[in-house]
This record gives C-alpha cells, structure tokens and sequence, in this order.
C-alpha cells in the first residue's frame, strides 16, 4: 500500500505485528473506495478466509461506504442551498444599487408598501425591454461586450490549467511500492519461466506447420506473465480483463487493416509520388489508430490489459496474422489461466483469480450487489435496534408493576 501520511502509520502497524490487510471495496452513488481490515501475522489464513467472515466483512465495509456517501452528499446539498441564498442575496443588492426608476424606495418601504414593491417591479421591467429590445435583435456593442468576457473567461480557464499542470510536475510526494522478498522473487521466477517455455514451445509448433493458419507469436504473453505472477492482485490480470482485451485488440487491429495504405508511410511523401502510385492512409497513421483505438476501447468498456493493446498494433500492420490467429490467442489465453490458478493457488498468501465475470462492482449499477447488501446489512441494524428496544420496554414495564 502506498500512503500520503508522513507518521507512516501503516509502517508502524506491521512492525507491531499487523501483517495481513485485506481490503473490500465499496461503491455508491459515485462514491468508491476501500476499506482496510487488518490481522496479525500469525492469523489462521483459512479462518480469515471464510464465507461467514468474509459475509461480515463485506457487509461492514458497505455501512462504511453508505455512511461515506450520504456525508458527501449531504455536504453538497448544504454548499448548494448556502450559494442559493448567497445569489438571492446578491441579487436585491444589485438591484438597490442600480436602481434607475426614480422612485428611490427605501427597504422598509419595499416590504411595508406592497404598491410601491409593484410599481418598481414594473419599471425595472420596462427598463429591460427598452435595454434588449422588444422586436428587435441584441444590440452589436452588447454582443461584442459578452463575446469579449467569453474570451477572457476561457483565457483565464486556460492559464488556470497551465499552472496546476506545472504544479503537478513536481509529483505527488508518494512513498514508491514495496520490493518483493526472495522467496516471493523465486516463487515468481518459477512460474513466468515455466509458462514462457510452454507458450514458446506451443508457438514453435503451431508455427511450423506451413498447412495450418493458425500462427501467432509466443512473446506476446511476456508482459502478461509480469502481470499474473508479480502483480497477482492487480484487476487487469484477472481472466475476464485477459480474454476480453485480447478479443477487442485483434478486433480492431483486423477492422483497420482493412483501410487501403497505398505506397507511402507519411502524408508528406505524397509531393514525391511517382505516376501510378497508389495512394491511402499511411502504415504510421493506421498503426498509431489501431493503439489508440483499443486502449480507450479497452477503458471505455472496463476491460483494461495493458499488454493486449500490443494485438492491435500488431494485426494492424501486417495481413500474416488472420482469423485463426485469434483462435490460437485464445487457446493460449486457456493455456495461461489454466496454468496460473493451477501454480499461484500453492502459495498460501496469495490466490488467482479474484474474480472471473466481475459483474457485482460496477460503479455505476445503482441496484448491483454492493447496495442491495448495504440495503440488506441496514435493514438487518434497524431490526436489531428495534428488538433492543422492545426488550427494554418490556423489562421496564416488569419492573414497574
């Protein structure tokens, strides 16, 4: 975990014997984050694991969330109902201010004389039409006067931009991720090294036979296995982010394939074209499409794999790789998850997958698992307090008679 706090409490924590955290995450109504639990090193790890444990920690963390979430919220209806009244405020200064009427109306008068209240909402009135015109358009000086605040508005905008990216450049003072220890370095070891050989090996066969149009290049699964050995826990290792972005990436990678790239690399080679050439969008542009294409893809439909967005560049410029390409990513993606959970699940502190659809943490889905459980979680509190209650009640009423 890494942490802004300079006392360095999660430090002194595991240095007191604190050395398991497991974290829940929470998500309501735009609200996210997580919530730490924290064991000593020698907790049964079996015990912490288990579904009644893991049903109340689940359930204590989504009270934290809904608690988090309706705070905010409540904050933000009292910062909007505090600049309501500061406008409202404002506004009947402006209009004592610049008052124009001649009628000069004190404020005790405004709120004692509903008749002179009347005649200064009808001159201030008429003074508006007169000012905007009833037929016709809005004066040129008046227009040219707002586009002039536009202007130094968005000017202001963008100065105010400039400055707080050069203040970011600085870096958010952060302590840097932890080093991993040598029996996790050596665990690790063994199983990228052995799964690596096995694509390659798969890769050399598939790829000698000249028959088949099943080929595809084994290296392509080196940073994926960074990913699920080293970084076991990361969300874009799990199963559905590697079949998903890999499925995407080739999809795009094929689909921009298709537009015609002619005889030129770059758009300023066209001046130098001979007779004949033939003309399209160029490889550097189509490739450069094909990357941006499926990393935003990739965010926008919450499938994120780094590694995969090297098969759009890839499909992209070259014909070589087809349709059973594909097929041979996908027998390989089995091979690689097949294996993973296979090894990883031997160690004792760490387990793969995490999830396989990940359909119960959307941000989004206001009726998903994480609030009908806060819902169910809140509803249980509220009988239980009601039941304390009614025994109160009851035992008083005993005592009385």
């Amino acid at each position: 975990f890494v942490q802004a706090e300079a006392e360095g409490r999660m430090e002194r924590l595991y240095r007191i014997g604190l050395g398991l955290v497991a974290t829940v995450p929470f998500s309501f109504q735009d609200q996210r984050g997580i919530v730490l639990y924290y064991s000593r090193k020698t907790a049964k790890i079996d015990r912490l694991r288990s579904k009644i444990n893991e049903r109340y920690l689940i359930g204590a963390a989504d009270l934290i969330g809904a608690s988090f979430a309706i705070h905010k919220s409540r904050e933000e209806a009292a910062e909007m109902r505090r600049q309501m009244f500061r406008e409202a405020v404002q506004k009947v200064k402006k209009d004592f201010k610049n008052n124009r009427s001649g009628l000069g109306p004190r404020l005790e008068s405004l709120v004692l004389d509903r008749e002179v209240l009347r005649k200064y909402k009808e001159e201030q009135a008429r003074l508006e039409e007169e000012e905007q015109g009833t037929w016709g358009p809005p004066r040129v000086d008046k227009a040219i006067a707002n586009l002039g605040r536009n202007v130094v508005s968005f000017g202001k905008w963008c100065l105010r931009r400039v400055d707080t990216s050069r203040k970011k450049w600085g870096g958010a003072h952060l302590l840097g991720p932890p080093r991993q220890s040598i029996g996790d370095c050596t665990f690790c070891f063994v199983g990228v090294f052995l799964a690596m050989l096995s694509l390659l090996r798969i890769a050399t066969a598939v790829n000698g036979n000249d028959r088949t149009t099943f080929d595809f290049d084994g290296g392509w699964y080196s940073s994926s296995l960074c990913i699920l050995f080293a970084l076991t826990p990361a969300p874009v290792g799990q199963p559905r982010q590697i079949y998903l972005a890999h499925i995407w990436n080739i999809l795009v990678g094929m689909a921009l394939r298709q537009i015609p790239s002619g005889d030129f690399t770059f758009f300023f080679q066209f001046a130098d074209a001979p007779p004949g050439a033939e003309y399209g969008l160029p490889l550097t542009w189509k490739q450069a499409l094909a990357v941006a294409f499926g990393v935003s893809g990739q965010a926008f439909i919450g499938i994120l794999h780094p590694p995969a967005t090297g098969l759009s560049l890839a499909f992209a410029s070259s014909d070589k790789w087809s349709w059973g390409t594909m097929l041979s990513v996908m027998a390989a993606d089995t091979f690689m998850v097949v294996f993973a959970i296979c090894y990883i699940n031997l160690a004792e502190k760490i387990q793969y997958p995490l999830y396989w659809l990940g359909l119960g943490w959307r941000a989004n889905d206001r009726m998903g698992k994480v609030q009908k459980s806060a819902q169910k979680s809140a509803n249980n509190a509220i009988r239980r307090a009601s039941s304390i209650n009614n025994s109160s009640n009851k035992k008083g009423g005993d005592e009385s008679v």
